[in-house]
């Protein structure tokens, strides 16, 4: 993260990491809710609800999406090494 960065996450709480997650760990991610749904990622019938609340998502691409090496040095420049688990 640069100075920049930080300066537009404490203002607005929120800041777009590029390349934070690689793209196989998302898709594996995205596959994982979709089957946890049950809707059907190519039909958009099947998506009854505006929100979904999925729990337990602790499967390897989750713990590795979170743990991403562009993510650990993120919480680094916000928090300081070593002051976030």
């Amino acid at each position: 993260m640069d100075d920049n960065q930080v300066e537009r996450f404490v203002e607005d709480g929120f800041v777009k990491l590029e390349g934070a997650v690689p793209p196989r760990v998302a898709a594996d991610c995205a596959r994982l809710l979709w089957r946890e749904t049950g809707y059907d990622p190519e039909d958009r019938a099947t998506w009854k609800d505006p929100v979904v609340w999925v729990g337990g998502m602790a499967q390897g691409p989750f713990a590795a999406a979170a743990n991403s090496p562009v993510l650990h040095d993120a919480f680094d420049a916000l928090v300081g090494a070593g002051r976030w688990e």
